[in-house]
């Protein structure tokens, strides 16, 4: 009986060992014990907008946060300081049910408790957020999900709710505080720090009246990065007043390192002023780019698709200027305006841009606006622009406004014209032009082409960011939050004057980030980064101003250099590099600057240098190629003309002197004038031979007429008569030139001198030369011919060369005609095939409006076509003040129906007033130009343009032109530009300008009445190929390829070249074009028999025009046959379209639920991403494989549902079967109460999945049976009653709570076991105690979170919280989860304390300037301290890198004092002087270049050497390094002997050990051994001594050995030396072995040292 009752109570302690266990496991997880509602979808776990739960930490000690309670804790945590500490999301946090309205409390409520720490969404959602700002809580004026970030980072987010910003501040005291108050969905204010990868669904609303209102779908002000974020959220307002900056992703950018990119708006703006689709305001040096808006834009006035206003500028940490800038945006969305000034400033992408108020006038803000397009605004009240509303001041370029059949503003609304630039093509586009591939190639690698899948775009062009998969633009925000991490407070500080530096590189390769394509890209970039970054060291010493401004004034040097190699892609290696030298011979420079204004002047000057360099590349370049087709053009110069010895003798050797000249000509106008004044030479020669036919300037012979009139002229005398007869009145006379004619240089009177002797007949050249014309008498009408004018005039077919030289009355001038007019549209007068090579120089304009130019001064109703000059036209000044006047190369003023075609200048253009390329200026309307192109370089001093000064009428039009050359290279002017001058407004029209290396800054039109620009700037290399080819001949075939090299292989005119070459030229261009190895043997065939066929066609034509069509036809004959890499790009895509196919195609979404089918959509569109970018078939199956297996994993909603109801069932079950053996005691009746309520809470689906319910069943039946079998008595169950109350008595658990759940818990354990199965609540018991352990814990989890980052000055703080620890017991220490983290703030500040007296002592070192010889000893101290160090506190030692600065300063130093002393050591020479003279010699070598400037005794050694030199040539007995006179002294020793050098202890930043005194002892006595056997008699003794702590080393050495070598002789010498090398070398080999193996050791012991920036 015994025996079983022992085994029972065995069995009852046993079983109350399991349910303690079971007890403590349910406690451990986190599924509560009594589950009042398992969910199986909608809305998990909301936040009842009170409660606090303390999340789990990682190894990090970041906080794992899983519902609102949570997340409202870790807020309360910021919000009372602890702002630095770090969260991940794990789930979707519900902050409030679909119909309740709990107000969010705001992580960083106040700019005193901002975040600053790292919050990871992990891709999760934050939904039913609902946060109000309003005058009921002041301190909040701060809304979003965060309030303030300073400094933090939030990333892979998303956020759905709502935020009201009823804020009004006009009655406070911020009332215009612009950063007062701001909302967003992310953040109301990012004070500074980044937000990334984040999207918002919250909706916000604004009341109450605030001139700032500052709302943003993401964030409501920033000053820091926002990167790839989207809204979706509606912003909009009630309030019909003020309420400035409001954005889809935020309502004020500001800062000179604020930017947002690549971020996108999807949602409908609407606010009252400064309202953009990205950015409500846009200022202080801040930049929007690569980011799109797609919703609507409202307000009332200051509205932008992208910003509203776009304004001031700021400023760098060294004090440069930093413009704001919005480029490579574009805007889908409709822009409109409401209310009283509905529309004012309104812009398809900035709505006002410029200065704000009249104080900033003065010195206007430049902000720039590049590479953008928008669709058509809708029409507003004023000042609307398709791009920019109102332009105050600032730059744009590059930018187009889609136009619509209903409204279409000019590009610019209106402008103040306060320093405005155009900077590149700016013009009106239609949709389908907008569509095409012309304007998107015209906006940069930025954009790509939109796909069928893009179907916000609509067709229209997208980012090409848009395009690249999640993956690689998440390491591309990792590597902008990377770069963005070395622009902190602390590096300011530690950095000093070198944190220019960081902000420079920064900013370059952010831009480069934005150009990656690829992860290889994207590695490559920041390898290059981190290297560049890591290489700047931290301030040494003092700033002073001197040297702030020579570091600015490199970095400025750096820049500019950095810009000049960007912009000329075609440099070579060489010139890269001497490029380089150029910089660095001005870089030194600057470091002997010895003011802050030779700073200035050498960066100026530094900056011409390098475009100096730059243009020198360019001009040796053509000079080469200009310099060869000079000499072999003048060798071919009338060289098939015989005449006289003597005559011909004359020209060779005019024609030799000036090849010689040109072999020397150092730039390509020496070359050009050379060449024509060669020409002139030849011809003035010629032209003296009397068989040749000169005019004399006198003589007039009447020519044949042959049966039609027409006169036959043959001779300069002849064509006198001609120009007669004319003046006189017979204007309608024809003639034709039968040969080439001079007149000899005689002053030459014009075909129709005036205004009624005009020349109205035909004069055809007949493709002939007349040579020698020269004027220089004033007329109104100056040329060949003077005035030309009626329907039938026409002059043909004619080179004229010579040269005119006026000033005075001058009106119009031309080597051809002065004037030109024909008598309608529809009768023209005309010239045609007319090339002039007359010099022209003009002085002295007297008349208003004057004109002069290659072909025609003047030109009205005429057609001018296939001519050309290539001389100089000038005209040097005016002769009376505000007359205008204009130069041009073909045409000088056009008015009404003036037309070029198919002409070209080659020649200098120069005007005091206004030069064009083509045409000087432009006075009225109906003037066109087209296939014409300028090669020469044009100046005017007000107005210049590349093809013309000035256009006055913007109905002119100019099409298919090009311009290769300068524009005022060497001076300044009013308004200048590569395309144009100046002119009224501008049209669609395909004009191109080569970007020049010697024409930077250059824009491509200097002023526009209505802003407007059309054009584009190309490379040289795009200037050369086929697709310029085919744009300049868009509407006719006038151009060809340059295969000879006239133009430098860019586009010519097809009257240029001759048949032949052409022909030559297309056969070896189509047979260049294809490769063999690029087709299949099959296929090569077909194209070699294309090509052949093409030959024998092209040999035949008629004409250039069959040629250009023949070849047309052969390229797209061999575009049809297919390549080897066509026939795999045609599998390719079709495998891209069949997999795109299958995964649109691959589940039934509806069988989803919402957060399942949002993932499988994500997943779909990044594959898809992933599949247009591949490049293999292999790769297009791989990543359809991949997502299609990772949607098979995603479950559809009924799966869903089950797994939850089959966890909520399989938790029962676990309940259910933790009872065990049914036994009366208080644990079983526990165990059945928890596993019935866990039961009873189950759906009726779930508790059909409970499989163990039967035994529940069975122990609750039980559990009455044993009930029934005990009895009670009265006492025990007022025991059981008395425990109850206790437990009652504990109610809602707080700090305070320890008193009652300790009495309650003493009472329960007191009770025997039969009277605890009577009482009523032992789990509440439990409960109670769980609950203020987790409390007791939280405290201290609070406290250790609020320590932050470790200081000196927080001592009290980390011990009090270490002491709060030590008082919890031993289960609530278990829960303190980061305690790790207090263990390392208390180690970390143990090692802080450790380091300090090493980081002083480093300190006190002071500045490179302080070291000297004496500094020995305290170097070696601050060594020797710092080696005491353990690995991880030497990593605490931020000034270390000084300290290896200033070893190396001393080393420096006392290698040269060594050198000094050695070389004056010398002495007298003698012939036992060789090794003092070779030891001094090869320690000198041995010094830097710098130290042996520092040398101020070379000479001596210098001399010592040839005097030694002379002696061993004369036979003296003595050798070198044997002699008893070479011996030295140890005061010797101690004036140059020092070869110890400190950097040898700190090399490469290894560990210094403390072997360092030993090695300082081993080697210096050595040294005074050898010293000692040299003679002391020789050597003079200097006073200066080494630092006594070296010295006493050496005499104590000295002093031993000095004794030993007097008593020994000669041979006990040798054998003694042997003996002491033989010790010597074993002693540091054991010395050697025990070192390394201690520095083995040392290495498992701490880290190596290393330098951290």
């Amino acid at each position: 009986m015994r025996k079983k009752q022992k085994i029972s109570k065995v069995k009852r302690i046993g079983t109350c060992l399991v349910a303690c266990i079971m007890i403590a496991a349910m406690t451990i997880t986190s599924v509560p014990l009594f589950q009042t509602e398992v969910r199986a979808a909608g809305v998990s776990n909301p936040w009842d907008g009170s409660s606090r739960e303390v999340p789990e930490t990682d190894e990090d000690g970041t906080y794992l946060i899983h519902n609102g309670a949570q997340l409202a804790w870790f807020a309360d945590q910021v919000n009372s300081g602890n702002g630095e500490i770090n969260a991940r999301l794990e789930d979707y946090i519900y902050l409030n049910k679909y119909n309740t309205s709990h107000k969010w409390v705001i992580i960083g409520d106040s700019q005193e408790h901002p975040y600053k720490g790292t919050f990871d969404g992990n891709g999760q959602k934050i939904v039913y957020m609902n946060v109000e700002i309003n005058g009921n809580m002041p301190e909040k004026r701060y809304a979003g999900l965060f309030g303030v970030i300073d400094g933090g980072s939030v990333r892979n987010l998303t956020v759905l709710g709502k935020v009201m910003s009823n804020y009004a501040s006009y009655t406070t005291d911020g009332a215009n505080d612009q950063f007062y108050s701001g909302s967003g969905g992310v953040a109301g204010y990012l004070k500074n720090g980044s937000i990334v990868n984040c999207v918002n669904y919250t909706r916000t609303t604004m009341e109450g009246d605030a001139l700032y209102r500052n709302a943003g779908g993401i964030a409501g002000i920033s000053e820091g990065v926002i990167s790839r974020c989207e809204n979706y959220g509606k912003i909009s307002t009630t309030v019909v007043i003020a309420q400035n900056h409001v954005g889809g992703i935020v309502g004020l950018v500001s800062g000179a390192n604020a930017e947002v990119t690549t971020s996108v708006n999807h949602a409908n703006v609407q606010g009252y002023y400064c309202v953009g689709g990205i950015a409500g305001a846009v200022k202080a040096g801040a930049e929007v780019h690569l980011s799109a808006n797609y919703g609507d834009v409202k307000g009332n006035g200051i509205i932008g698709g992208v910003a509203g206003r776009v304004s001031t500028t700021g400023m760098y940490s060294n004090g440069t200027a930093k413009e704001c800038a919005v480029y490579d945006v574009y805007n889908l969305g409709l822009v409109s305006g409401y209310g009283t000034t509905a529309g004012s400033e309104m812009g398809g992408i900035v709505g006002e841009a410029g200065y704000e108020n009249w104080k900033q006038e003065a010195l206007p803000p430049m902000p720039v606006i590049e590479r953008a397009y928008s669709v058509p605004i809708s029409s507003g009240v004023a000042r609307n622009g398709g791009i920019i509303g109102y332009l105050l001041s600032g730059c744009y370029g590059t930018v187009y406004a889609i136009s619509s059949s209903s409204y279409g503003p000019n590009v610019v609304g209106a402008t103040n014209n306060r320093a405005v630039k155009i900077l590149g093509e700016a013009r009106k586009v239609t949709e389908a032009e907008m569509k095409g591939e012309v304007v998107l190639e015209k906006l940069g690698s930025a954009f790509t082409a939109s796909n069928a899948y893009d179907t916000e775009n609509k067709g229209y062009p997208k980012l090409a960011w848009q395009s690249l998969p999640s993956e690689l633009l998440d390491r591309m925000d990792a590597a902008q939050l990377e770069l963005s991490g070395w622009l902190t407070e602390n590096n300011r500080k530690k950095y000093g004057k070198n944190y220019v530096q960081i902000e420079s590189l920064v900013k370059t390769y952010k831009e480069k980030l934005s150009a990656v394509a690829s992860e290889e890209e994207l590695d490559q970039v920041m390898k290059e980064a981190r290297e560049k970054l890591t290489a700047i060291k931290p301030g040494v010493g003092q700033d002073t101003d001197l040297a702030d401004a020579i570091d600015n004034g490199i970095i400025a040097l750096e820049e500019y250099h950095k810009r000049l190699v960007k912009e000329n892609p075609d440099l070579t290696d060489d010139q890269k590099l001497q490029l380089e030298n150029v910089l660095t011979a001005w870089k030194e420079k600057l470091e002997t600057a010895e003011s802050e204004d030779d700073v200035r002047l050498l960066v100026r000057d530094g900056k011409d240098a390098l475009e100096d360099e730059i243009a020198s590349f360019t001009a040796d370049k053509k000079l080469e190629e200009v310099r060869a087709n000079a000499v072999q053009v003048l060798t071919d110069y009338r060289a098939s003309e015989t005449y006289d010895v003597v005559w011909m003798h004359k020209i060779k050797l005019v024609r030799d002197g000036f090849i010689s000249d040109l072999q020397k000509a150092q730039t390509v106008a020496e070359l050009n004038k050379l060449l024509e004044q060669a020409k002139n030479e030849i011809d003035a020669i010629i032209d003296q031979i009397p068989e040749t036919g000169a005019w004399d300037g006198v003589t007039k012979t009447e020519p044949k007429a042959d049966e039609n009139g027409v006169y036959q002229i043959t001779s300069g005398d002849e064509l006198a008569w001609f120009a007669d007869q004319v003046n006189q009145g017979k204007g309608s006379l024809n003639a034709v030139l039968c040969n080439d004619i001079s007149l000899g240089g005689k002053y030459w009177t014009p075909i129709g001198k005036s205004a009624d002797k005009t020349f109205s007949g035909t004069f055809d050249g007949q493709g002939h030369v007349i040579r020698g014309l020269y004027q220089d008498v004033e007329s109104d009408f100056t040329g060949l011919f003077g005035a030309v004018r009626g329907a039938g005039a026409s002059v043909s077919h004619l080179t004229v060369s010579g040269n005119i030289k006026l000033g005075g009355r001058v009106t119009y001038v031309a080597g051809i005609a002065g004037y030109v007019a024909g008598k309608n549209s529809d009768a023209k007068a005309q010239i045609t095939d007319c090339h002039s090579k007359v010099s022209i120089t003009v002085t002295g304009i007297r008349t208003l409006d004057a004109g002069v130019a290659g072909v025609a001064g003047y030109s009205t109703n005429a057609k001018i076509t296939n001519c050309s000059n290539e001389a100089t036209v000038e005209i040097v000044s005016a002769g009376r003040g505000g007359l205008t006047y204009y130069a041009g190369g073909i045409v000088g003023v056009a008015r009404t129906g003036c037309q070029i075609e198919a002409c070209t200048n080659k020649g200098t253009v120069w005007s005091a007033h206004a030069a064009g390329g083509l045409i000087g200026g432009i006075l009225t309307s109906d003037i066109s130009c087209r296939s014409s192109y300028n090669a020469g370089d044009i100046s005017g001093l007000y107005y210049a343009g590349g093809i013309c000064g000035v256009m006055l009428n913007d109905t002119a039009e100019f099409n298919r032109c090009y311009t290769s050359g300068t524009v005022n290279a060497k001076d300044s002017g009013l308004a200048l530009g590569a395309l144009f001058g100046r002119i009224t407004g501008s049209k669609e029209m395909i004009l191109f300008a080569l970007k020049r290396a010697d024409n930077i800054g250059r824009t491509l039109v200097g002023s526009s009445g209505d802003f407007s620009a059309c054009g584009k700037f190309v490379s040289e290399k795009e200037l050369k190929s086929d697709d310029m080819l085919n744009s300049l001949n868009a509407d006719g075939n006038q151009y060809i390829h340059d295969y000879l090299g006239f133009q430098n292989g860019y586009p010519i005119l097809a009257w240029e070249m001759t048949l032949d070459d052409f022909q030559a030229g297309s056969i070896s261009s189509l047979n260049s074009s294809v490769s063999e190895a690029d087709y299949t043997a099959e296929n090569w065939k077909q194209v070699q028999k294309i090509l052949a066929d093409a030959a024998d066609r092209i040999h035949q034509a008629a004409d250039m025009e069959a040629v250009d069509a023949i070849r047309t036809e052969t390229q797209t004959a061999l575009k049809a046959i297919e390549t080897l890499a066509g026939a795999q790009e045609r599998k390719l895509q079709e495998a891209k379209e069949e997999a795109i196919n299958l995964l649109e195609n691959y589940v039934d979404l509806e069988s989803y639920r919402d957060e399942e089918k949002s993932e499988i959509q994500s997943l779909i569109a990044n594959a898809k991403k992933y599949i247009l970018l591949a490049d293999t078939i292999a790769e297009v199956e791989r990543h359809s494989s991949e997502t299609r297996s990772k949607i098979d994993r995603i479950p559809d909603a009924w799966q869903y549902e089950h797994q939850l109801d089959m966890a909520a069932a399989t938790q029962v079950d676990s309940y259910i079967m933790n009872i065990g053996e049914v036994i009366y005691t208080p644990y079983v009746k526990m165990s059945i109460q928890i596993a019935r309520t866990a039961y009873d809470s189950l759906t009726e689906r779930q508790k059909n999945m409970v499989t163990a319910y039967q035994i529940l069943l069975d122990a609750e039946k039980q559990w009455e049976i044993l009930e029934a079998e005990n009895s009670y008595t009265d006492e025990d169950l007022a025991l059981a009653a008395e425990v109850d109350k206790l437990i009652d008595a504990i109610g809602s658990v707080t700090e305070d709570s320890g008193e009652a759940i300790e009495k309650a818990r003493y009472a329960y354990d007191s009770l025997p076991e039969k009277i605890k199965t009577i009482v009523s609540h032992p789990e509440v018991l439990i409960q109670a105690e769980q609950t203020y352990n987790q409390l007791k814990a939280s405290k201290v989890v609070a406290a250790i979170a609020g320590i932050g980052e470790v200081t000196l000055e927080k001592k009290e703080q980390i011990f009090a919280v270490q002491a709060q620890y030590e008082t919890l017991t031993e289960i609530q220490k278990k829960l303190v989860t980061d305690y790790n983290v207090l263990v390392q703030a208390i180690r970390r500040y143990q090692n802080l304390v450790v380091v300090q007296p090493v980081i002083q002592q480093i300190h006190e070192l002071g500045g490179v300037e302080s070291i000297t010889l004496e500094s020995g000893t305290a170097i070696m101290a601050a060594i020797n301290m710092y080696n005491a160090l353990t690995g991880e506190q030497q990593e605490l030692v931020t000034n270390y890198d000084v300290l290896e600065m200033l070893i190396r300063v001393y080393d420096s130093k006392a290698a040269i004092d060594r050198v000094t002393r050695l070389i004056d050591s010398i002495g007298a020479v003698s012939s036992a002087s060789g090794s003092q003279i070779q030891e001094a010699r090869e320690a000198y070598d041995a010094l830097t270049l710098d130290e042996q400037k520092q040398i101020r005794n070379l000479s001596v050694l210098e001399h010592a050497e040839a005097a030694y030199a002379a002696l061993t040539q004369n036979g003296a007995n003595a050798r070198p390094g044997t002699g008893e006179g070479n011996q030295e002294t140890l005061e010797s020793l101690r004036n140059g002997g020092n070869t110890f050098g400190l950097s040898d202890l700190a090399q490469n930043g290894q560990n210094l050990t403390g072997e360092v005194a030993g090695t300082i002892e081993g080697v210096l006595p050595e040294e005074a051994d050898d010293a000692q056997v040299q003679d002391q008699t020789q050597i003079p003794v200097e006073d200066t001594q080494l630092p006594d702590w070296l010295a006493s080393q050496l005499d104590e050495g000295a002093a031993e050995d000095s004794t030993a070598v007097k008593a020994t002789g000669r041979d006990g010498t040798y054998r003694i030396l042997l003996s002491v090398l033989v010790i010597v070398f074993t002693t540091c080999g054991i010395l050697t072995i025990g070192f390394a193996v201690a520095l083995a050791e040392a290495a498992k012991k701490r880290k190596a040292t290393q330098v951290h920036y």
